[in-house]
C-alpha cells in the first residue's frame, strides 16, 4: 500500500515520464536524432525513469482518498512536470551528441620499458581519480555518490534505486554513478 506521499511521486514522476515520452516522440518523428543518439536515449530513459517507476510504482495499491486529495495538486504541477520531463531527455541528448569524426591517430611510439606497478601505487591513483570525480559533485547526485561511498562495505548495502523514494532521481543516479566506478 502506497503511503499518500509515495502516491504523489509516483504520480507526478508519470507526469514527467509523460512530458519526456512526448520529447523524444517529437525527436524521433522530425528525425533530428541519429540511430546512436535514439538507442542511447531509449536505454537511459527506461533504465533510469521507467524501470525505477515501474518497480516502486507499477504494482501497488493506495487509498481513494489519497488519490482525491492529490487530484487537487495535479493540475497546477502537470504543465511543469512535463516540462521536466521533457528537459529529462534534453540532458541526456547533451553527452550522446553525434560523435566528431576521429582525425586518423599518429603512430604509436615506442613502447616505454615495463615499469612495475605496486597495490599501493595503485590503490593511490584509484583514491586520487575517485577524491578529482567526486570534487565536482554536487547537490542530490552528490549526497547520492556519497552514501553509496559510505554504504557499500555493508553486510547489507542495500539498493540505489530504493533510494529514489526519499531523495529523488538525482540522487539515484549519483549513487549509480557512485557504484559504477567502486565495485571495480
Amino acid at each position: 500500500m502506497l503511503s499518500r506521499a509515495e502516491l504523489r511521486w509516483c504520480q507526478f514522476w508519470n507526469l514527467r515520464i509523460e512530458g519526456a515520452r512526448t520529447r523524444l516522440q517529437f525527436l524521433q518523428a522530425s528525425g533530428s536524432l541519429s540511430s546512436q543518439q535514439d538507442s542511447a536515449i531509449v536505454a537511459i530513459f527506461n533504465d533510469n525513469y521507467v524501470a525505477p517507476w515501474n518497480s516502486l510504482c507499477g504494482r501497488y495499491s493506495f487509498l481513494k482518498r489519497d488519490q482525491d486529495a492529490l487530484e487537487l495538486e495535479i493540475p497546477a504541477r502537470s504543465t511543469f512536470l512535463r516540462a521536466e520531463g521533457a528537459k529529462i531527455i534534453d540532458d541526456a541528448l547533451a553527452p550522446v551528441a553525434a560523435p566528431e569524426p576521429t582525425p586518423t591517430p599518429a603512430p604509436a611510439p615506442a613502447p616505454a620499458p615495463a615499469v612495475q606497478i605496486t597495490p599501493f601505487d595503485q590503490g593511490h591513483a584509484d583514491r586520487n581519480e575517485w577524491e578529482n570525480w567526486f570534487a565536482t559533485l554536487t547537490g542530490p547526485y552528490r549526497e547520492g555518490a556519497e552514501w553509496w561511498a559510505g554504504a557499500r562495505s555493508l553486510k547489507s548495502p542495500g539498493n540505489c534505486n530504493d533510494k529514489i523514494w526519499a531523495h529523488g532521481a538525482d540522487f539515484m543516479q549519483g549513487c549509480l554513478a557512485a557504484q559504477s566506478r567502486l565495485t571495480p
